[in-house]
């Protein structure tokens, strides 16, 4: 049974001893269940009672399970039950740090019992090559090890790419002393308070005129910052969007000093020019940007703070090649996430006493995005990029591995912070999401049916390369008929039967406006954006406009924020990230994009600190099209980075591999 309140509406109400009542709850029930039978219980049974029959697993219980089970679970025991227990004793691999330097620590495996006494290593491999998982202690008394424990131990060690000149001993570097306390505290494994993380150096932070400013989770993450820095150790600020990455990296910048260096995409700029010189105007901020570049950032060798673009990294890699900078941070640092890439490889070049990484995206397509973004902030942390594709990536792809999602969520938990806006923003209202189906035309169903043949063809046709460029181009325009035949130039479209979603859209506009609503609307079609323009102007609704093309974006954001415009046309990779929109309080999205991540972040333009009302966001999809397995794709990759990043226990491949590009023509 279980003490806590059940919570569930759904739950049934039971009269126990003493008149006592006990809301059931079905979801918990299920959960203990789950937690029985991976202990190798077998049941329900008639009446719910659950067996296990198999001695090693009868043992392994006993020893390690037992103790394991959720603490709010009231456990009956029997006196056989008490009487077999005395003689079992768990064996564990125990942790012990033998030595350490400025930079490496060793680290011996032994293996304890839980009454003092040991066993000897070539015990555990004579037991671990016959496939036993206990061994006699004298008399009746049996020593029993969990052979998932003991392989969770050992893979922990291997993940820190060791050395080993002595049996048992592994010599790591000290950056990873966190990420094997996790791993003991979280296995189980006794004295995991042994191997403490590289030492620390003893200056104090000091926060000055933000100490009020900060709210008390950004307080924290500034602290982690800092810690880390201290630790001579880097990483990553992984933040929902809306939370103020940006502040806290510039309460970090203040506390620890310049010159520092800011990378960011080209549209955020600005952005933290001014978000500098309103918190923190002690710093000298400048941009590097525009034509005379080097000569602006030669004139800058005092200033505390610059900022420069992605695309000019690449470009300037060579003015920055032999600076040391005491710190440098990513912004939207999944701009990286390609290790190949001409500006990841640049920004691997950067030379900074402190690298850290900002990201409410950390893994957008796979888990290499990770490795990619690591690699900048603590090289060699997560190994290289193919011994990690091999222990984590690969595997992950195929799906079904939720003890190595665990390891990997350890692996990452010293080194990535990430809070959701509902742990920390009370102030925060929640978003409501709906998906509105639409029906194609006639005319709409006809040509999408004519093109999924067509490229259906194409496909067959051709193999490597050129069936993944077809797949893709095929698709694009499988898209642009959802949204509007205009899309695709095709002759003599009829405006009324060209596009269902445009009916659709302005039926939404109607009534947001006129509920004194403001609207973002985006969409990743330029042209679908221009066409929205005159039903606008039909209604007289007054509007903004955004896309890869304007130039002015402050002012365009401003002048809608600043008034009462009901509507704002954002084009998704213009005005995806960035931007702060909280004017708004509903967002539409024309069509979906395959990664969650980003319509997200586009939502999260209006769903940020200092919305007072709750944001609506509205999908518009296509029925019976790519667009609805598109949006199953997103359900798969939200659970593979909610699971990675420790903010659920599901997973799957996130990557959009040509499988799944081909599966969308099925």
């Amino acid at each position: 049974t279980n003490r806590r309140l059940a919570g569930q509406a759904e739950g049934a109400l039971l009269v126990m001893e003493k008149e006592e009542q006990v809301l059931a709850s079905t979801a918990l029930e299920r959960l203990a269940e789950d937690a029985l039978r991976q202990w190798g219980f077998e049941g329900p049974a008639r009446g719910g009672t659950f067996v296990m029959r198999n001695t090693e697993e009868i043992l392994r219980f006993f020893a390690h399970g037992l103790h394991r089970l959720d603490p709010d679970w009231i456990v009956i025991k029997g006196d056989r039950f008490s009487e077999f227990a005395r003689d079992v004793v768990p064996l564990q691999p125990v942790y012990h740090l033998t030595g350490s330097g400025e930079n490496w620590m060793e680290v011996e495996i032994n293996y304890e019992t839980g009454d003092g006494g040991s066993v000897q290593r070539e015990e555990i491999q004579r037991l671990l090559r016959t496939g036993q998982s206990s061994c006699s202690l004298g008399g009746n008394r049996r020593a029993v090890m969990d052979p998932d424990q003991l392989d969770d131990a050992m893979e922990s060690i291997a993940d820190c790419d060791p050395q080993q000149a002595v049996p048992g001993v592994f010599r790591v570097d000290a950056v990873q002393a966190a990420y094997l306390q996790h791993s003991a505290g979280d296995l189980g494994l006794p004295a995991a308070d042994q191997l403490h993380p590289v030492e620390e150096n003893d200056s104090e932070l000091h926060l000055g005129s933000l100490k009020p400013v900060l709210r008390p989770y950004q307080r924290k993450g500034v602290e982690w910052l800092w810690k880390l820095s201290e630790m001579r150790m880097g990483g990553v600020l992984a933040d929902d969007m809306g939370l103020g990455k940006t502040l806290q990296s510039l309460a970090f910048i203040v506390a620890r000093g310049g010159p520092a260096l800011v990378v960011c995409p080209s549209s955020l700029v600005q952005n933290w020019l001014e978000e500098s010189a309103k918190f923190a105007p002690e710093l000298e901020a400048v941009a590097i940007e525009g034509p005379k570049r080097a000569e602006t950032l030669e004139k800058s060798s005092e200033a505390d703070l610059l900022i420069t673009s992605y695309a000019l990294l690449r470009l300037d890699i060579d003015l920055y090649r032999e600076r040391i900078f005491k710190v440098v941070i990513l912004d939207e640092a999944q701009n990286i996430k390609n290790p190949e890439a001409q500006v990841s490889r640049a920004a691997f070049q950067l030379k900074a006493e402190h690298r850290f990484a900002l990201t409410g995206t950390p893994m957008e397509n796979s888990v290499t995005d990770l490795w990619s973004i690591m690699n900048f902030v603590l090289p060699g942390y997560l190994g290289d990029r193919a011994r990690f594709a091999d222990r984590f990536e690969k595997p992950l792809a195929r799906g079904n591995e939720p003890r190595l999602q665990r390891r990997l969520s350890r692996r990452l938990r010293p080194v990535v912070m990430r809070r959701l806006k509902e742990e920390v923003a009370k102030d925060l209202p929640q978003k409501i999401e709906q998906v509105r189906y639409c029906e194609l035309s006639k005319a709409q169903r006809e040509v999408y049916q004519s093109l999924l043949e067509e490229g259906r063809r194409m496909i067959a046709g051709s193999e490597g390369g050129q069936r993944r460029m077809l797949a893709l181009t095929a698709l694009l325009r499988l898209r642009q008929a959802c949204c509007d035949l205009r899309l695709l130039d095709l002759p003599d479209v009829n405006e009324q039967d060209g596009s269902v979603k445009m009916q659709e859209l302005s039926g939404l506009l109607d009534e947001a406006v006129e509920g004194g609503h403001r609207v973002l609307v985006f969409s990743q079609f330029v042209q679908m954006l221009q066409g929205i323009v005159p039903v606008l102007a039909d209604r007289g609704f007054e509007f903004c406009y955004l896309d890869g093309q304007t130039r002015n974006r402050g002012d365009v954001v401003r002048r809608f924020q600043d008034s009462a415009i009901p509507v704002f046309l954002i084009s998704l990779k213009a005005g995806g990230v960035g931007l702060n929109l909280t004017g708004a309080d509903t967002v539409i999205h024309v069509d979906p994009w395959w990664n969650p991540a980003v319509e997200a972040q586009a939502t999260d333009r209006a769903h940020r600190i200092g919305q007072k009302r709750v944001v609506t966001s509205y999908k518009l999809i296509a029925r019976d099209t790519v667009e609805e397995k598109i949006v199953a794709l997103q359900e798969r990759k939200r659970e593979m980075i909610a699971s990675t990043l420790g903010d659920g226990s599901f997973g799957g491949n996130v990557g959009l591999d040509e499988e799944e590009i081909l599966g969308l023509f099925g």
